[in-house]
């Protein structure tokens, strides 16, 4: 099963990704944006420790997977997953922030807010790739 809910978790999370390139409207994009990231982590967290990660807050899931590599004694690893969340925080909130704000918020997201966020997006997605490489926890 674990494998099977790994693939699955991925390839809703590129379908989500793959969506929000082809949007036309912003603020679905950035809320498929948000859900794509929220599931490739929660993907590379379960397929590392067995464990389902709760939670949709982007940075928080990645500060768990990072503590989880580093108590496994990966720590060069949940260094460069904390080091990636220091350099991107703004996009990150920005994306976090679009899980209500895109659906409910006061104001809208413009497409340089969607190429931002599918930029980290992407760069993150390596770095998960890379940890999936690299690391086996269990």
């Amino acid at each position: 099963m674990s494998g099977e809910y790994v693939s699955k978790l991925i390839e809703r999370a590129t379908a989500f990704l793959e969506e929000a390139e082809k949007a036309s409207n912003a603020d679905l994009a950035m809320f498929f944006v948000e859900q794509g990231l929220q599931l490739y982590v929660k993907a590379v967290y379960y397929e590392l420790s067995g464990l389902m990660l709760r939670g949709r807050r982007l940075r928080e899931l990645l500060g768990t997977l990072a503590k989880a590599l580093e108590e496994h004694g990966y720590a060069q690893v949940a260094e460069k997953l904390v080091e990636f969340v220091d350099d991107n925080r703004r996009a990150l909130i920005m994306i976090e922030e679009s899980y209500i704000m895109s659906r409910y918020g006061e104001f809208g997201y413009s497409r340089n807010d969607v190429e931002k966020a599918l930029h980290v997006a992407k760069r993150l997605r390596s770095v998960l790739e890379e940890v999936r490489r690299n690391v086996k926890l269990g």
